[in-house]
Parts: C-alpha cells; structure tokens; sequence
C-alpha cells in the first residue's frame, strides 16, 4: 500500500475501462467514487488521488464516463451544494468528458443522519443542485442487516423519525416549485401537482443537534428557537390557500407517528408573472 502512487491508480482505471468496454461497448462507467470530495493533489488525498488529475486523466484518454461520483460524509448540505457546482465547472472546462451526470455515493455525517431537520437540508441541496442519484450513508446502529437506511427499525415494523421525511417526499408528484427562505439552515423543498390540486412543501431545520442519546464530542451545539421567514412560490396569483401543517418531531430515535395536521387560511400575494 505503501508504493501505490496516483498514477497507478489512473491506469488502473484506464485498465479496468478498455475491458469492459471491450466485453460490452454499451456498458455504462462511472468514476472516481473518491472517499472524500478532494478537487486537487494535496496532503490529505489519499496517494495524491484528486478530482481534477482524475478528470485531466480522463479527458486525455477520451474516457466516456456515464457520472462522476464521490461520497460526502459531513454534516453541512450547503458544502454538498457547493462541490456539485465545481464539479460541473471541472466538467464542462474538459469538453472531451461530454455531459456525464453527477452521483453522490454516500452523503450524510454520523451525527445528524437520523435528525429530520437536516435530511431535508440534504433532500434540498441534492434536489437543487440536480444530483441524479444519491445514497443515504449508514453509521453505527443504522449499518444493521438488512439496511433499512435509518428509516425503519431492523425487523422492519417500526418508523423512525427521517421515514416520514423520505415518505412525503416520494409523494411530492407533479413539478417542483421555487422557493426561498431568510436563514441559510431552513430549507425547504416544494411540489406543485396541478391534477390534485396540492402543492407539498418540505421544510426542515438542520441547526444544532437535538438527539443527544447519540451524541459525540465535537456534535453541532444545540440551537435554540429562531424566527424564519420561508416563501413558496404558487402557481396563481391571487386567492387563498388553506395550509395543513404537520410537525415531525426529531427530538427522539423511537419509534412514532405525527401528529395531526393544523389548519389555516392565507392569502396569496401576487409575484409577477402570473405567479404568486
């Protein structure tokens, strides 16, 4: 292991490619899958591993790469956001890589994966930034055979908080609709289903740290309350909408359902455009 130098592991790459291309021309690759988001040789890459001599290498050698893929196992979904965009500026500065689509392998810190709030910071950031495929990573309790990904206890009968997230979020038919919100850790994630009609909107705080039963030295600081403004952008422009709002709580690792939804009526403010 010692010896292994990054050249090596490119040719490696170049190796394994022309095999299977040449088994199955259609076959679809994607690389490099690194550990850890690193954009350019630096003391932490592993063997001098980087994003851009990977992509250099690449480009060189006319590779048709299907995605470009690494893992992120931090707790910060805006940093997420932030290596999609360089990812795509290193890929469309190499024309010779084509338009290969972006997969995150592994996403999400041991800390906050089982934390509501902060699922839906991920949810946002990968729905956003136009991530094509993405995989909840699984730390310490969550690694059980089978891996229900943190959603469901190991025999598979009880939820857990991130399950309603992931469940409102495979219902959220239609188009996504734009919105907006005054604090960087409130996120939101909105549909749009004309058919119904019903616009779901997701909304999550990833700030702090609420589970202390798992907590670790180093853990985000607990937050306290804040005040948020956050902005749909509805598809008329006058009106009213009745809003149902349904909390899911993250303060506990058990096992629970939401509560029953509240209701009020508001007003729809004219955006411009036929938008509101």
């Amino acid at each position: 292991d010692s010896t292994v130098t990054a050249a090596e592991l490119y040719n490696l790459f170049l190796v394994s490619y022309n095999v299977i291309k040449a088994q199955d021309p259609a076959a679809r690759i994607i690389g490099p899958s690194l550990a850890n988001f690193v954009p350019y040789a630096q003391a932490s890459c592993e063997h001098g591993f980087n994003m851009t001599d990977f992509l250099d290498f690449a480009s060189a050698h006319n590779l048709d790469l299907a995605a470009i893929s690494w893992h992120y196992n931090g707790t910060d979904p805006l940093y997420l956001a932030d290596t999609v965009s360089s990812v795509r500026q290193m890929i469309a500065a190499r024309p010779n890589l084509g338009h290969p689509l972006v997969f995150v392998n592994e996403y999400g810190g041991r800390d906050v994966q089982r934390d509501p709030g902060w699922d839906v910071g991920f949810l946002t950031a990968l729905t956003d930034s136009g991530v094509a495929s993405a995989v909840r990573s699984c730390w310490l309790d969550d690694c059980w055979q089978p891996d229900l990904d943190g959603l469901l206890t190991p025999d598979g009968t009880n939820t857990l908080p991130d399950y309603y997230v992931r469940s409102f979020y495979g219902a959220m038919t239609g188009n996504m609709v734009a919105t907006a919100s005054t604090s960087d850790g409130v996120t939101s994630i909105a549909s749009y289903d004309p058919g119904l009609p019903v616009i779901r909107v997701l909304l999550g705080r990833g700030v702090g740290y609420t589970d202390q039963a798992r907590a670790y030295p180093g853990d985000p600081a607990p937050a306290g309350p804040t005040q948020v403004t956050v902005t749909i952008r509805v598809p008329w422009s006058s009106g009213s909408v009745d809003v149902a709002e349904t909390d899911i709580a993250g303060q506990d690792i058990s096992a629970y359902s939401p509560g029953a939804a509240t209701h009020q009526t508001l007003p729809v403010t004219a955006g411009g455009a036929g938008t509101g």
